[in-house]
């Protein structure tokens, strides 16, 4: 169930990503790193099939991503964005509900979801009566209620920006659960922590391009860090089970 990207590239505005060629394997948490405007997010929704590519081609199992019917894209790819959109109107397990919008209904995985984000007393609620990290965990609960046995591929843009360190530790390990059941799991962050605690590959980019990529321990370096940001990195211990590279002040 192999993610690859051949040559791809995107085209935003003045804003040109690649030419990517790189490939995800299943079973392993994969984080991509890089400064503000490097590409990871349009790295990240192209890879999802939500954003139109200039050239190349995205498989996934061998299947074109952009070439899959929604109805299979949803029952393939889970993704939670870096900016969730939900309609203030809506009640909490609503906007749950729609992340099996294209898929059976099912309640009990509405609730199970709520129960994994810790937001199930909160159910009835809207939306809008939540705070941010609220709403980031919704954005969560919304992907976990999509999950199934045919979920291929989990991405998951800054999922930890919002959130608390319980609730960021929380959301690393429903990736690694993700990764356990044989998904492909990509997160975009800058959280240096969740890279070094929870990412078994990192992909570092800057301007577009993918600078490195392989595992966290040997490419996510304090050098090749300070290089990458044009700040300081220094190893913290203590943190997780390896050292994790930081950013020092």
């Amino acid at each position: 169930m192999t993610l690859q990207a051949h040559d791809m590239s995107i085209r935003m505005g003045a804003f040109e990503l690649g030419p990517v060629s790189v490939a995800f394997e299943p079973g392993r948490i994969h984080g991509v790193v890089g400064p503000n405007a490097s590409g990871k997010t349009t790295l990240v929704r192209g890879l999802c099939g939500l954003q139109a590519i200039q050239s190349g081609a995205i498989t996934l199992a061998g299947v074109p991503v952009h070439a899959m019917a929604a109805a299979e894209r949803a029952a393939r790819i889970a993704f939670v964005p870096q900016r969730p959109v939900m309609p203030p109107a809506l009640r909490v397990g609503e906007v749950v509900a729609l992340g099996r919008l294209r898929m059976r209904r099912d309640p009990q995985a509405v609730e199970r979801s709520l129960r994994q984000v810790g937001l199930l007393e909160r159910e009835m609620d809207r939306v809008d009566a939540l705070s941010a990290g609220q709403s980031h965990r919704v954005a969560v609960a919304r992907m976990l209620a999509q999950l199934a046995p045919t979920t291929q591929l989990v991405v998951l843009d800054e999922p930890t920006a919002s959130l608390d360190p319980a609730w960021s530790a929380s959301v690393g390990r429903l990736a690694r659960a993700c990764a356990d059941r044989g998904c492909v799991v990509i997160v975009a962050t800058h959280d240096f922590g969740f890279l070094g605690a929870c990412c078994d590959q990192a992909i570092l980019m800057a301007e577009g391009t993918v600078r490195a990529l392989g595992p966290v321990a040997t490419v996510a370096n304090p050098e090749s860090l300070s290089a990458l940001f044009g700040a300081p990195f220094a190893w913290a211990h203590g943190i997780a089970a390896q050292p994790v590279a930081m950013p020092r002040w």
